[in-house]
């Protein structure tokens, strides 16, 4: 089995009580807030998303012989309530089940149950008026292979403007801290996004975008791979799932991101929306490409 520096795993423990603590108190400031806006408005929002998701690479291999390709029929459910505190201000609190279900690789298969809010500021009125966002994802990855389940917790601040009536852009920041049952599993990050929004109809909207993230990811191939232990700080550990004698790897990566998108509203709440991202992970000399393809319905109401 894989061996970890005892640094690291300290790191962990002393890092996730806070990450922790840090979520609870932001959730219970919106909990507290919710109760003392009697006199604001609440809006019920339900939100379901389904469709079939394509990942040219799920084992993220540099090796054309290692890379393992799959599909998975996804699923995202979010009910929730709205809570326009004042003119500017705007408290939102969603309930989410999110579930993938592999074809192939069974192990990937995991749902998702978790909570999320956000608190968002409107500099100004109407809907092209500047917005800030602080926002917070905590959620348990229950996955079908075991030692990949844990909990995900995902803080975050957005913002967006109107350059024109039709043209709007937004950015953000995530940090990431997925604490998996087995270490090499286990991973922190840091992610900034821009996406730019172009209303191309009333009903046709374009989403084109760019994400920078770096932090731990894992690797699987068949060894021996001694350039990936070298860079793996000892985090290597033998798995089954893609049913040859594979072995995992964790180490910190720099990735890049472009993506594109369209959502084509067919009603006033259901939408066909589709999405290509381009992934490019390096780590000298590691390098691997993952393509990532997905086309789904949703339905807002």
């Amino acid at each position: 089995m894989g061996r970890s520096h005892s640094g690291y795993v300290v790191k962990r423990k002393v890092l996730l009580p806070a990450v922790r603590r840090a979520l609870r108190r932001f959730l219970w400031l919106l909990f507290f807030t919710d109760l003392h806006a009697s006199s604001a408005r609440q809006d019920w929002i339900f939100d379901i998303r389904s469709g079939v998701l394509y990942n040219s690479n799920v084992s993220n291999s540099d090796r054309s012989a290692d890379v393992e390709q799959d599909e998975s029929w996804r699923s995202v459910l979010s009910a929730g309530q709205g809570f326009q505190l004042n003119d500017d201000l705007r408290l939102s609190i969603f309930a989410e089940m999110e579930s993938e279900v592999w074809r192939t690789y069974g192990g990937l298969t995991n749902t998702r149950p978790g909570l999320s809010a956000n608190m968002r500021y409107r500099f100004g009125l109407g809907k092209d008026a500047p917005w800030i966002r602080l926002e917070s994802k905590f959620d348990y990855a229950d996955f079908n292979e075991a030692r990949r389940s844990g909990w995900d917790v995902r803080p975050g601040l957005r913002g967006g403007v109107s350059l024109t009536e039709c043209v709007r852009l937004e950015a953000g920041y995530e940090y990431q801290h997925f604490d998996a049952r087995d270490v090499v599993f286990q991973h922190e990050g840091h992610t900034v996004s821009i996406h730019g929004k172009i209303d191309l109809a009333s009903s046709t909207r374009l989403v084109i975008g760019y994400t920078y993230r770096h932090g731990d990811v894992t690797s699987a191939a068949i060894p021996p791979r001694p350039d990936i232990i070298k860079i793996a700080a000892d985090l290597d550990e033998p798995i089954r799932t893609f049913g040859e004698p594979y072995v995992a790897y964790r180490f910190e990566a720099s990735t890049h991101a472009g993506s594109i998108a369209i959502n084509q509203a067919l009603t006033n709440s259901v939408a066909l929306q589709a999405s290509y991202e381009y992934r490019s992970t390096t780590h000298d000399p590691l390098h691997y490409i993952n393509h990532v393809a997905e086309l789904a319905l949703a339905v807002s109401f």
